[in-house]
This record gives structure tokens, C-alpha cells and sequence, in this order.
């Protein structure tokens, strides 16, 4: 008997293969192509170009044979799963009879289909054997298919194939338009797996139905923000972190943002989240997981759904056989400790985590969570403690409409698009809009801080003060306190002051930072997660709830002072590098008024604030007390240089002024400089200031800086000061001397610090040190009759030699270090 007397009757039906995604008339061009192709071969007399030929490279040698070469295209893994090998299946096929070759054939299709889509609902049912359940009801329009005891195909609408009319006849034919809803039963339930829209009456149809059930997931009472955290932060054995998708970012309009990369992505989320632009204190900016199988392949897609109870991870994945799945979701599970078919209920998380993306002005958080704040909480929220005042947040429900154009969410009073000024939006939707009244945080903060006393194992706090002031707009709150710092055998007291800012979501003060000011931020909101080295933190959850806040204050007190000097060392090391440089250029070039342009490009005079910045930082690493002044709009000296005595209680204290010029004659020190010089000498704006850290009012001196003096001018310049002052007191000059100070003498008692810096942190050393350093700023001269003293790089030398001569008398051995 011939092979085609054996060919299955389903070979000749094109309607079953259009079903299972064949295209008949594509198989038939296949094998035309083929015989064209030998025919031409024939013809050329040639068959050295087919000689060798990989039988695989072949084009099927019947029509049925490629049948099955488009069928089994991209399901290779199904039949291999099934059967030894692809062969093998073509020719269980092939030798089959009709029943059975159909049956092989649906198998392998409706597994296909089946592992193609992402997992779907399951429902279970009180039927004793949820095999034998009817899927569907006569009446509806939908077409039951029995594969085999395992699955069902339902077809939405009667199959029929598609066909293309040309002048009345068949020109070809398409696919189905509709795609099958798969049905896989098992003991005691059922999962529907297809396009959503093709399943969506399969799915209608058993949730009407009494009989069966959708299983749920199940709710669980456990917090995963650290699970998530973890996941995104460390590597692990079973998967790699490829990807993440973030809902929303810390960027100024809250954007998505997408971190792909298949090397892994866990070095990319730490600079992230360093520059403060993802936050991982919650899981409502986390969206989607995109992760590789370390052990077994594959790529597999985590989606995390929020609902209204709580949050469910969900795998969404495609192309992947269920022991795949199930794999990946156990290895999963054993990493994160995060199971699939569970709802992780907000009330659950921890709630620091609710409150932040409340006070973060999220309208969808504070739907989902505010209930779940605990009444201490929302009292305080709402006002109604003594400590608040007001309502540290308020809420309203708007009216938003989405531009169809350029998708900007517009109010709905608005008639044209606020962006793009087109008038076609989406329908109007309600949303609760979240405020948080920054003022009434920081009343709040003012208030609780006020009436604790702060607390630190090493340090004792006294005269402790609590104020308001404003910077950069807003309220703040500023604290005082002596501190006595006890650590080996050494005892220290002084002044302090530091600021407690409320971070919330603005950015940090500009401020902080130029000054140099020793800071507290309180953290909420979106700066929940902010880094907070260099500065102290109190999160404003632990303001409301701690038990022991006097002990969380004092730490971060004490973090602010430490954190302020390690700023103040990096700050100090540019403004080091700077000048650095900056004189590089003038010992290299010459005269700086003839080499400005090269210059200017460090130190600008028409934009000095730069220079005023390097020489704060330089000044402060010497001498910490030091403080930047030279407030916009303020008559003010630029800051005040406080250097210790070797008697504790006394301090050398001066203003000082910078000044930067390229002229030929150096900076014009004309009548407006000595008025002003006169002036901070005279000033009872910051007399107190200085008396709280110093305990002394007077001044010593002032210091006019600069990197470009007329040596010349000084005695006109100190003359003409003395005259204001004697005119300004009526002949009753205060002592107090005008000081010329070199920058570059700066910049090298700078270096002659970090040069001596491993002896300079023996107290002794130090305090001899700063009286080196008193003495050349007395070091009074007098030239045409008027007193002025020159601090240059002549007195740095005299610093060190004095320095050197100290060390002298000393081991190194035997120096004592003593914590600043």
C-alpha cells in the first residue's frame, strides 16, 4: 500500500488547520516552491549544489509534510515535552489514524495556546468531577471543544475562516479572527487562560455561575517593604534582578522611570536611590520586576497590582511551560519570602510606610491607608493635639480631566489644555487631593521639641532653647544648648546652635550647605528615604510616636555636629583644590592683571561668591566655630573667624571681609571699604551671637581677605579707619586692630594643618598651635604713623617654625589623641 493511502483524512481539510493556526495555502506554496526549485535543478543538469545538504535544510517533500513544518514552527518545546523528539511526533502523525492524529495535533495546539498567555483565573466547584462540568450554556454563542480530559477549548463565536473575494472568487483565505479560550481542569478546580478580551464572556458566564467559585487570593498580615528593598539591593542565587519598572519617581514631576539592563540593575538602583531619585521606604513605586533564572533560563516578568485591600505580586509571563512557572515561584519565594496567590493587605505594612505616602501627597494613598493609621497618628494629622495648632494635612476631592493630545491632567473647569491648549480631553474623574501644611509641621516640631530634654550617652545638653526663624521661605526651627562633651580624660564645653529643618517634600535649602550650618532634617513624605549623611535625621513619624524621643533628639543632635565636619572636610579639600590651581595659574603666568581672562575662569570678581565659599570652607577647617555671614540685603560682614586661646574661656574674634579683585594696584580699598571696615567694628548686630558661643562681646580685630593687595595702601587704609572710629566715639576707639590677610596665607596654614594634622590631635599641640596663630594676627606694625597688622604667607612661616620647635620637645609616641 502506497504512504498517501495512509495519510490521515485530516490532511485534507483546510478548515482544521486554519483552526489550529496553519495557513493551508501557505504549505501549498511551500511544497510548489520546493518542486519548481528541483525541476530547475533538473534542467541545469547540476546537483553538486544539493549534494551534502543537511536533510534538515530541506524543503518537505510533500504536501503533507509541510503542513506539519508550519504547525510545528515556535512549538518545538510543547512537543518536546511531549514526545522523544520533533520527528517523532511527524511521524506518530503521519502513521495515525484520523481520531488519533487529530488528537495529537489538538494536543500539542492547546498546549501551545495554553502556555502563550499568562496565568488566569481559577474557580473551583462543588461538582464532584469538575471534568465532566458544562463550560458553557446553549443559549450562549460560544463553541465547547473537547481536546482530551485536560483541557477544553472555547471558541467565542461559531469558527469560521476568513476569506478574500476577488470578482467572485476565493483568492485566499485568513485565520480565525477570534483566538480560543483554553480551559485547564484539574481535581477540584479550573484555570481560563486566554486574551483577555476573547475570555471575558468565558469568565462572566462562571462567575454567574452558583455552582462554581473564583478562588481568591488569600489576604496576608506580614509587611514586605523590606522584602522588596532586599530584592532590589542584593544578589541572590536563583534569579537576577534585570529590570524594574517604578510607578513613580522622587523627580520633580513624579515620572515613571524604567531600569533595564541584563548585566543586573543593582548598581544602577544604588546611585539611584543615593541621588534621592526612587524611594524603597514602600511598594507603591515599585510596578514591575523583570528578572532571569539563574539555575534553569528564561526570562520572567513580576507585576505588582494594587487593589483596594492590599498589593499582589503576579507573574505575567508568556511562553513558558507551568513547570517553568511553577519553578520560578517557588525559587521566588524562597529568596523574598514574598508568596504568589496572596494579597498583601495595607493595613499590614508598616506603618511608617502608610504614613509617609500620605504625608507624600498621594491622593491614592491616603484612600487606601489612612484607616489604617492608628488614632495617636491621625490625631495628629487632623489637629487635634495641643502640640499641633493646626492640621498638619488637609484634603479635598477634584475634578481632573487627561488632555487626549499630550496626556496632561488638567482641572476640570478648564476648557483648553494648560500645556498644549487643545480642547479634546477624557471624561472627568474624581481624585482626592493631599496638602500638607508645612507651617503647621514645623509648629508642631517646635512645640515637641520644646518641652523635652535631649539625651546622649556621651554628651550633656544645658541651657537648651527652642525658636522659629525662616530660611528659604518656609518656617524652621532653631535650637541652642551648651555641650559638654566627655570621651577619655578630656572634658569640653561650647556654644552650639542647629537648625531643624522640616524636609518634607522640598528640596534642602541651598543654605544648609553654603554655610555650612550644623542641621537636623526631619523627614516625611517624599523625603522619607532621603540620605542623610552629613546631617542628623528625626523622621517625623518618630516625633509622633517614639517613647524615648529626648534620646532620638539627642542623637541627632550629636549627628548634626559630627556630620557637619565631615562635610566640612570635602567642602574644605575643594575649595583647597581650587586655589590651588588658582595660584598654579598665577606662578606660572605672571602679573594677574595682564592674565585675567585665564583667571577669571576660577575666580570671577563679578560673581564672587564662588571665591567667598572656598575661603568660608578653608577658614572653618581651621577653626570650626568659624561662620559664614554676608546675608543678601543684610549690612553684614561676609563671616566671623573664632579662634580658642590657650585660657578656655577666651577667643580671638573677628568679622572679615573678602575681596577679590585683578587689578593693577590690587583691590580698591576706597572710601566705601573703610566706612565699611569701620562699621563691623563698631556693629552691635551680631554682639550677641558671638557672646553666646564665645561668652566674651568684643571683637579682637577685623580681617579684610584678599588674593590681591597694594601693600602701600595699607597704612592710608588703616589710617582713614581709625579717624571714622575716633569720629564715630568720640575719641573712645574700641582695642580692636585692622588685620590684612593674605589668601594664599590661608590656603597654607591650610596645608600646614593636613601636613601636621596626626600632631595637631594632641590638645596640647593644638593649643599652642592656635597661639602661634593669635600671635601673628596681633603682630602689629606701624608705618606713617598708623597700626595695622599684615597676616601673609611670612607669618604662616613663622606658624611653622614655631610648630616645629614645639614638636621638637616631644616623641611622637607620646602624643595623646583627644577627640574633637
Amino acid at each position: 500500500m502506497s504512504q498517501q493511502a495512509t495519510i490521515p483524512q485530516v490532511f485534507e481539510e483546510p478548515e482544521f488547520w486554519y483552526k489550529i493556526d496553519v495557513d493551508y495555502e501557505e504549505a501549498r506554496e511551500l511544497v510548489q516552491t520546493e518542486e519548481d526549485e528541483e525541476a530547475s535543478t533538473s534542467q541545469d543538469g547540476s546537483q553538486s549544489d544539493t549534494e551534502g545538504q543537511d536533510e534538515d535544510s530541506k524543503g518537505p517533500e510533500s504536501f503533507e509534510g509541510a503542513l506539519l513544518e508550519v504547525f510545528i514552527r515556535r512549538k518545538k518545546r510543547v512537543i518536546e515535552d511531549k514526545h522523544d523528539s520533533v520527528s517523532e511526533f511527524k511521524q506518530r502523525v503521519l502513521t495515525a489514524d484520523d481520531d488519533d492524529a487529530r488528537r495529537l495535533l489538538n494536543e500539542v495546539y492547546v498546549e501551545y495556546i495554553w502556555i502563550q498567555n499568562q496565568e488566569g483565573e481559577v474557580f473551583e466547584s462543588d461538582a464532584e468531577n469538575p471534568t465532566e462540568l458544562d463550560l458553557v450554556d446553549d443559549e450562549e454563542n460560544l463553541v465547547q471543544e473537547t481536546i482530551n480530559d485536560e483541557f477544553e477549548l472555547l471558541w467565542p463565536g461559531q469558527p469560521t475562516i476568513g476569506k478574500e473575494v476577488d470578482d467572485g472568487e476565493i483568492v485566499a483565505r485568513r485565520y480565525l479572527q477570534t483566538k480560543p479560550v483554553v480551559v485547564r481542569k484539574y481535581e477540584e478546580s479550573f484555570e481560563v487562560r486566554g486574551r483577555q478580551s476573547d475570555r471575558k464572556k468565558v469568565v462572566t458566564r462562571f462567575r454567574s455561575d452558583d455552582s462554581v467559585q473564583e478562588r481568591q487570593p488569600e489576604p496576608a498580615e506580614e509587611p514586605i517593604v523590606g522584602k522588596v528593598e532586599n530584592l532590589l539591593v542584593e544578589d541572590n542565587e536563583e534569579f537576577r534582578v534585570v529590570g524594574v519598572d517604578f510607578a513613580e519617581s522622587e523627580l520633580p514631576e513624579s515620572s515613571r522611570l524604567r531600569v533595564k539592563n541584563e548585566r543586573s540593575i543593582y548598581r544602577d538602583i544604588h546611585s539611584l536611590r543615593n541621588e534621592n531619585l526612587v524611594s524603597f521606604d514602600g511598594i507603591s513605586e515599585v510596578n514591575k520586576l523583570y528578572l532571569k533564572d539563574i539555575r534553569y533560563g528564561g526570562k520572567f516578568r513580576v507585576e505588582l497590582t494594587h487593589g483596594v485591600d492590599g498589593v499582589e505580586f503576579e507573574l505575567k509571563t508568556n511562553h513558558k511551560l507551568d513547570e517553568q512557572r511553577s519553578r520560578f515561584k517557588q525559587g521566588f519565594t524562597a529568596v523574598t519570602g514574598i508568596e504568589f496567590e496572596k494579597i498583601y493587605e495595607y493595613g499590614s505594612q508598616d506603618e511608617e510606610y502608610l504614613f509617609n505616602r500620605i504625608l507624600a501627597e498621594r491622593g491614592t494613598a491616603y484612600e487606601n491607608y489612612y484607616e489604617e493609621l492608628s488614632d495617636e497618628v491621625q490625631n495628629v494629622l487632623e489637629g487635634n493635639v495641643d502640640a499641633t495648632g493646626n492640621a498638619l494635612v488637609s484634603t479635598e476631592v477634584e475634578e481632573f480631566k487627561t488632555c487626549s493630545h499630550c496626556s496632561e491632567e488638567n482641572p476640570d473647569s478648564e476648557p483648553e489644555c494648560v500645556e498644549c491648549g487643545a480642547e479634546d480631553f477624557s471624561e472627568s474623574v474624581e481624585e482626592t487631593v493631599v496638602e500638607v501644611n508645612d507651617t503647621s509641621v514645623a509648629t508642631y516640631i517646635q512645640n515637641r521639641l520644646d518641652d523635652l530634654s535631649p539625651a546622649h550617652p556621651k554628651r550633656d545638653f544645658s541651657g537648651w532653647e527652642v525658636g522659629d526663624r525662616e530660611m528659604a521661605n518656609r518656617k524652621i526651627v532653631e535650637t541652642s544648648f551648651s555641650l559638654t562633651d566627655s570621651e577619655g580624660r578630656r572634658t569640653t564645653s561650647s556654644y552650639q546652635e542647629i537648625d531643624v529643618v522640616p524636609h518634607g517634600n522640598h528640596p534642602r535649602p541651598g543654605t544648609v550647605n553654603d554655610y555650612l550650618l550644623q542641621c537636623v532634617y526631619v523627614t516625611y513624605g517624599q523625603s522619607a528615604s532621603a540620605d542623610d549623611e552629613g546631617y542628623g535625621r528625626l523622621p517625623l513619624y518618630d516625633i509622633i510616636t517614639a517613647n524615648d524621643l529626648d534620646a532620638l533628639v539627642g542623637n541627632a543632635l550629636h549627628n548634626a555636629i559630627v556630620g557637619v565636619k565631615d562635610r566640612l572636610i570635602s567642602k574644605a579639600s575643594e575649595g583647597h583644590e581650587e586655589a590651588s590651581e588658582y595660584y598654579g595659574l598665577v606662578d606660572e603666568l605672571g602679573p594677574m592683571h595682564e592674565n585675567k581672562d585665564e583667571l577669571e575662569e576660577i575666580y570671577d570678581p563679578s560673581n564672587d561668591s564662588y571665591f567667598e565659599k572656598h575661603l568660608f570652607y578653608l577658614l572653618k577647617r581651621l577653626y570650626s566655630q568659624t561662620e559664614r555671614w554676608g546675608r543678601i540685603g543684610e549690612r553684614e560682614a561676609d563671616g566671623v573667624l573664632i579662634v580658642p586661646e590657650e585660657d578656655p574661656s577666651d577667643y580671638y574674634v573677628a568679622t572679615y571681609d573678602a575681596k577679590l579683585s585683578h587689578r593693577e594696584d590690587g583691590y580698591d580699598l576706597g572710601s566705601e571699604e573703610e566706612d565699611q571696615a569701620t562699621r563691623y567694628i563698631l556693629t552691635e548686630d551680631e554682639r550677641e551671637a558671638i557672646e553666646n558661643k564665645t561668652g566674651d562681646n568684643g571683637l579682637s580685630a577685623h580681617l579684610l581677605i584678599s588674593q590681591n593687595f597694594d601693600e602701600g595702601d595699607f597704612s592710608r587704609i588703616a589710617g582713614h579707619v581709625q579717624e571714622n572710629i575716633l569720629a564715630y566715639t568720640d575719641g573712645d576707639a574700641p582695642d580692636q586692630k585692622l588685620v590684612f590677610m593674605e589668601f594664599r596665607a590661608v590656603v597654607e596654614l591650610y596645608e600646614l594643618l593636613n601636613e601636621y594634622w596626626w600632631a595637631l590631635r594632641d590638645a596640647r599641640i593644638r593649643g599652642k598651635f592656635d597661639s602661634y596663630v593669635i600671635d601673628e594676627l596681633n603682630d602689629e606694625r606701624t608705618e606713617d604713623g598708623e597700626s595695622f597688622v599684615h597676616f601673609d604667607t611670612d607669618s604662616v612661616a613663622n606658624v611653622r617654625e614655631n610648630l616645629i620647635g614645639r614638636l621638637d620637645r616631644y616623641d611622637r609616641d607620646q602624643l595623646e589623641y583627644y577627640p574633637e
